[in-house]
């Protein structure tokens, strides 16, 4: 039995079977941004209890919870407008597969509230 080889290697890529989950840029910031305000808040913990003053707590304290405030909004402003993008896509889905199953004169229309008032 005769092989014929056309000169082209054949080889499995290795990306498909060692890629790992790919993590979003966003959660890689917040979770720094809260990894390094906390060892902030813990290094300024320990430099108080050490000097016996109090004082940096009420300029340091509150800008520390402004800044997480900050970007605990940002994060979630950013997942609310994600989230909006899947819904509309996942409605044209479903419309497309409506209009497949029942004819193409298919038209969408919102469902009103009904009131059965006498």
């Amino acid at each position: 039995m005769e092989v014929i080889s056309t000169g082209k290697r054949v080889s499995k890529s290795k990306k498909s079977s060692t890629r790992r989950a790919h993590i979003e840029f966003s959660k890689i910031c917040v979770s720094a941004a809260f990894l390094l305000s906390i060892a902030f808040v813990i290094f300024v913990c320990v430099e108080m209890h050490r000097q016996s003053n109090l004082d940096p707590v009420s300029y340091i304290g509150a800008g520390v919870l402004l800044c997480l405030a900050i970007i605990v909004r940002a994060y979630m402003k950013r997942a609310y407008q994600k989230d909006l993008v899947q819904l509309e896509i996942e409605k044209a889905k479903k419309l497309s597969q409506l209009k497949e199953e029942t004819g193409e004169n298919f038209t969408y229309e919102p469902i009103a509230d009904v009131t059965l008032d006498g």
